[in-house]
């Protein structure tokens, strides 16, 4: 059976680049020949290349509907757009942040390092058709936003930020798994297609309109599910703590939660 991995190309070469430029990076900082400094344009212009790699291979990819790896990825044209176009707003993130961390001297590639690793996570997310590389995918995003948000040393309230977005990220995503467990032992699936094909049979085949003990779970579960997502995406009413981020994340690292999550 072919496994469609071709499809996977730009995904696959982003992590592939990913690793590089973390030991292309990690050598810099610890040889002495290059003084243990990365530059400014080095530390904006690398990530920037790879994801400006990614946007034209993406380009050559217009796919038609395909289910990889026993239905857990689905891929179409509509989710290549999506990526097509998250991976232009990081690239331009990139380009526009480089005069303000040179003016600030924020020459720390971690952050970079950190924006591609929630970009990864955030291009998973898109084409997940199963419930648990869904949630891995989303924690893999959420818990690099928490450093990110963490790494600004000239504000004292970066830490702040970082901690209550991360105790409040903890609780949401018990929740957000939470959802997830109640749905797989009502309806004994884990990819979402199959999921919807339970649906339509559960509600089509239902011979009387009486409420039943498996409608309670199916709601409670998308209950919780819903509002976990609510937090993540900082939606009113659960918006309240969104201020001390705003307050304590450098501007580069503001742009991207504030877009593309």
């Amino acid at each position: 059976m072919s496994l469609h991995l071709n499809l996977l190309i730009p995904e696959i070469l982003f992590l592939i680049n990913y690793v590089i430029l973390i030991v292309y990076y990690g050598y810099y900082t610890i040889s002495k020949v290059h003084k243990y400094v990365i530059s400014y344009k080095q530390n904006v212009s690398m990530p920037a290349m790879i994801l400006l790699t990614v946007v034209l291979l993406e380009l050559k990819y217009p796919f038609a509907c395909h289910y990889i790896l026993e239905s857990s990825i689905y891929i179409n044209e509509y989710t290549n757009l999506i990526k097509l176009i998250l991976n232009l707003v990081v690239f331009f993130i990139c380009i526009i942040s480089y005069t303000y961390i040179k003016t600030l001297k924020l020459n720390n590639f971690e952050t970079y390092i950190l924006i591609l690793s929630a970009q990864l996570g955030i291009l998973i997310i898109l084409i997940s058709n199963n419930l648990i590389l869904l949630y891995l995918s989303l924690e893999l995003t959420t818990i690099t936003i928490y450093i990110l948000i963490s790494l600004n040393k000239l504000n004292n309230y970066s830490i702040e930020a970082g901690l209550k977005y991360f105790i409040i990220g903890a609780v949401t995503s018990g929740m957000f798994l939470i959802g997830l467990s109640i749905l797989y032992g009502t309806t004994g699936v884990t990819t979402i297609s199959d999921l919807l094909l339970f649906s339509s049979s559960y509600y089509l085949n239902l011979a009387t309109n009486s409420f039943q003990l498996i409608d309670f779970y199916i709601i409670l579960s998308f209950l919780f599910i819903i509002i976990s997502l609510l937090f993540k995406i900082y939606s009113a009413p659960f918006h309240l703590w969104i201020s001390d981020i705003y307050q304590g994340a450098t501007m580069h690292v503001l742009s991207y939660i504030s877009t593309v999550p």
